[in-house]
């Protein structure tokens, strides 16, 4: 017969989470608390629990709700913007992933069928525009939704606050006009955001 078999005991019966040592060693990792997640923390070490982090509190996971309704009306002459979302927090390292969702309501529209209405969604950080993205288009339509979901890594500065700014900007209209409404509390399932703050490397 090849090979061995080792048998080791663990330390309790109690439900525990069980991991191995670089030698195959079984060990119990120590209990987490209620609500934290487990986080790798790299090659040939072993995961921790992390906290995670509603508004500004600090943590590896950040993540909150949409807070107030904006609301904007667009036509050939004008072309306004304003802020999906505005968020402060100290990462723990250079680079962190954010997740966004927000849905706009059209709660009235006299767009011609050609061309679409385009809707440009604009990334700051620290009051400096870092990406762009475009969210789909709308035609002629009375009443409908203008969803938009990206997953960006964005460059912040590390140990310090930093503020991550969602911007919605319109672009012009040859006729007509558009009216749309971002209600987070009418479309809660789209109105979240999530920043992940884990090393990159």
């Amino acid at each position: 017969m090849n090979g061995a078999i080792r048998s080791d005991s663990l330390a309790n019966t109690d439900t525990n989470v069980v991991v191995s040592d670089v030698n195959g060693t079984l060990i119990n990792l120590e209990t987490g608390t209620s609500g934290q997640v487990l986080t790798s923390q790299g090659p040939g070490l072993a995961p921790e629990w992390t906290t995670m982090a509603s508004g500004s509190s600090g943590g590896k996971i950040h993540f909150g709700s949409l807070a107030s309704t904006f609301s904007i009306t667009v036509n050939f002459s004008t072309a306004p913007s304003g802020s999906l979302l505005s968020y402060s927090f100290v990462p723990d390292n250079d680079t962190v992933i954010v997740n966004f969702s927000a849905q706009g309501d059209i709660t009235s529209s006299s767009i011609p069928a050609t061309p679409a209405q385009h809707y440009l969604y604009r990334i700051y950080v620290n009051g400096a525009l870092y990406k762009q993205t475009y969210s789909e288009t709308t035609k002629n339509v009375s009443t409908g939704f203008v969803p938009t979901n990206f997953t960006h890594p964005i460059g912040v500065n590390a140990g310090v606050s930093n503020t991550i700014e969602v911007r919605i900007f319109t672009l012009f209209t040859t006729s007509g006009s558009i009216s749309l409404t971002y209600d987070p509390t009418a479309l809660s399932q789209y109105a979240h955001f999530t920043v992940y703050d884990f090393p990159t490397n």
